[in-house]
């Protein structure tokens, strides 16, 4: 297993921006929910430094101004930043992720750190069940 970096930041190799590659993880069709988050994630080989990727989205469609946009994808961001720590990746893999936001009311700071520690603990136990899978 490789260990995600202790030190709590968001850095630039982490930015999942390629459409190309988010439509891949959105194609995965592995997601997990915690409320107001959807996560879709993907596991690939690693290419470059980093062993986890995001990619945060917020809908026009219910969020008409960008302020309320923006604010919700920087508290998503920080939610990961804080969290991601709690992510075991298998060794030799990086762990590309799409969070997108689903409610339709403007989450609280506290709300959205309960759901990213709730995301990373549903993707690690599912990531621990595929791993026993091919051992047994």
């Amino acid at each position: 297993m490789q260990p995600v970096e202790d030190k709590q930041v968001f850095p630039h190799v982490e930015h999942l921006k390629s459409s190309l590659s988010i439509k891949e993880v959105l194609d995965a069709n592995q997601s997990v929910y915690s409320y107001p988050i959807k996560c879709y994630y993907d596991l690939s080989a690693q290419s470059g430094s980093a062993v986890m990727q995001l990619a945060v989205m917020v809908p026009k469609k219910r969020f008409h101004h960008a302020v309320d946009r923006n604010r919700l994808k920087r508290l998503m961001r920080e939610g990961y930043r804080l969290h991601k720590k709690l992510l075991a990746v298998p060794e030799g893999k990086c762990c590309r992720l799409c969070w997108i936001y689903v409610s339709k009311d403007m989450a609280t700071f506290a709300e959205m750190q309960e759901a990213a520690a709730a995301v990373f603990q549903t993707i690690n136990q599912a990531l621990e069940s595929e791993r026993d899978e091919k051992t047994v």
